[in-house]
């Protein structure tokens, strides 16, 4: 490995690093690096405040790599600086020391990097045009937002406080708020579906098998008509060979369901 390696990559205004790059350059297994984010992930900071474990959530941002002998896809991890950091705290041999500074540095070059960019853009002269046009654009803005902000007083004084009818009117006003047909509305909180069974069972030590048994058993899985739910998702994978096939991914509240199964059960079975 060379001081000139590239170990941080922007994606998408965010500088980062993967599970893959700080497994190769510590000299650790992988799937180790993705158990400890794991760990971190679902008991680290299971305790902590919701507000801070909210942010810390979002450290880590589950992803897939394609393994070029075998052209298998597998997860990995991306992570900020952050993210980053919870990891590369717990290794503490002195012989980590150069790789940890090394990812520091890169990190902090990419920071720069980022906000050099930004005050270029800041600072960058607008032509006539350009300002007129953000002139337009501005007040077209502020006479959709007044309309808008008029349009929700008139229902929102509809509901009276009537506890049912503000549930009744709530997609009504999101949609104006969000500028979003009702239809289209997510009102539920959305819900990550990050492991397969595989993923699962090896975090586990069980077979995929087995993960969905469970999963059975404890009555998680969304039935064929809603194709998803607060624990599961059925999806269509079409693998490098061109063949489609059903996969069943599940979220955290499936990952902890299983666990707890598991916990509660383990003497008895």
């Amino acid at each position: 490995m060379t001081q000139t390696e590239q170990l941080v990559e922007l994606q998408n205004g965010v500088a980062t690093t993967t599970s893959l790059e700080v497994a190769k350059i510590f000299g650790k297994k992988h799937r180790n690096i993705l158990k400890i984010i794991d760990d971190i992930i679902n008991e680290g900071l299971l305790n902590i405040e919701q507000t801070l474990k909210n942010k810390a959530m979002a450290y880590f941002e589950l992803s897939s790599y394609k393994n070029e002998q075998n052209h298998q896809t597998y997860r990995m991890y991306k992570m900020n600086y952050k993210g980053f950091t919870l990891l590369a705290g717990g290794f503490t041999d002195k012989k980590f020391m150069e790789y940890k500074v090394m990812f520091v540095e890169q990190f902090d070059a990419m920071q720069h990097y980022i906000q050099e960019q930004q005050q270029t853009q800041f600072f960058a002269p607008e032509t006539v045009e350009q300002q007129i046009k953000r002139e337009q654009l501005a007040i077209a803005k502020q006479n959709s937002d007044n309309a808008k902000s008029r349009e929700v007083r008139s229902w929102l004084k509809l509901t009276k406080n009537d506890p049912e009818a503000v549930k009744m009117a709530a997609p009504k006003v999101m949609s104006i708020l969000l500028d979003v047909p009702e239809e289209q509305l997510q009102i539920e909180p959305k819900v990550n579906y990050l492991y397969t069974a595989a993923d699962i069972g090896k975090m586990l030590g069980l077979e995929a098998y087995d993960i969905g048994s469970i999963a059975q058993k404890l009555d998680l899985k969304a039935t064929r008509k809603e194709r998803s739910n607060r624990y599961t998702k059925n999806v269509s994978i079409k693998d490098y060979a061109g063949d489609i096939s059903s996969k069943w991914l599940y979220s955290r509240e499936a990952f902890k369901a299983i666990t707890n199964y598991l916990d509660n059960n383990y003497k008895e079975e």
